[in-house]
């Protein structure tokens, strides 16, 4: 799953920081996906972004897209709800 945010303040620090420039072509789709509709998720494990964790818990990064800097938040499982 990944999840736009406001602020990574009830997340925790940021694990990475991308240039959207800078991320792999799975990695830009997905967060194509986010942003367009705030959340993404796919249970293909192959489109995962290899840039992104996946865990049961949150992960933070901050992307930069078009001069501005985005929180996006991955997990698998319960992640975010469970926080």
């Amino acid at each position: 799953m990944h999840e736009l945010v406001e602020s990574p303040e009830d997340y925790g620090e940021p694990l990475e920081t991308y240039r959207y420039e800078e991320l792999g072509s799975e990695a830009q789709h997905v967060f194509e996906e986010t942003i367009t509709d705030g959340s993404y998720s796919t249970t293909n494990r192959s489109l995962e972004a290899p840039e992104f964790r996946y865990w049961d818990t949150t992960t933070v990064y901050n992307v930069t897209y078009q001069n501005e800097t985005h929180v996006l938040l991955t997990y698998s499982g319960e992640g975010c709800e469970s926080q």
